[in-house]
């Protein structure tokens, strides 16, 4: 509820009284709270608690990255986008859909009609079907 709602303070609040009991974070919460910061627009949080549950577990799915991704994919700032993505893949995520409409998204948004070419390309050859907004 707290990650749909946006609020950062009730997810964290959440997950370390998860954590004070004994639970060990887990990708579904993790990817809550990262999800509740970026909804607050609070990247550096999203980014912290990402780079928190890389370095606690590493077990993540693509959600997390292409949550914080998508903030900077509507701020047009690409390379940002791509960076999290790539740590994403490079922590065994693997990119979907909606990571490579995440990029896809970026590079419209910073006016690169090369890289959004490039990026829809790619999610063709993956097999990621794109859907009408892509």
């Amino acid at each position: 509820a707290a990650a749909k709602a946006g609020d950062i303070a009730a997810a964290e609040r959440w997950a370390k009284k998860a954590a004070d009991s004994g639970v060990q974070l887990n990708k579904f919460m993790i990817s809550s709270v990262v999800s509740a910061a970026c909804k607050a627009g609070n990247i550096s949080k999203a980014e912290a608690w990402l780079e928190k549950a890389m370095k606690a577990n590493g077990n993540l799915d693509i959600y997390p990255f292409v949550s914080v991704a998508w903030i900077y994919s509507e701020q047009g700032r690409l390379s940002e986008a791509e960076r999290w993505i790539q740590i994403g893949v490079e922590s065994r995520a693997s990119p979907n859909a909606k990571s490579h409409k995440a990029l896809v998204r970026a590079a419209s948004k910073a006016h690169d009609v090369g890289a959004a070419e490039s990026w829809f390309e790619k999610s063709i050859s993956a097999r990621l079907t794109p859907d009408a907004e892509t």
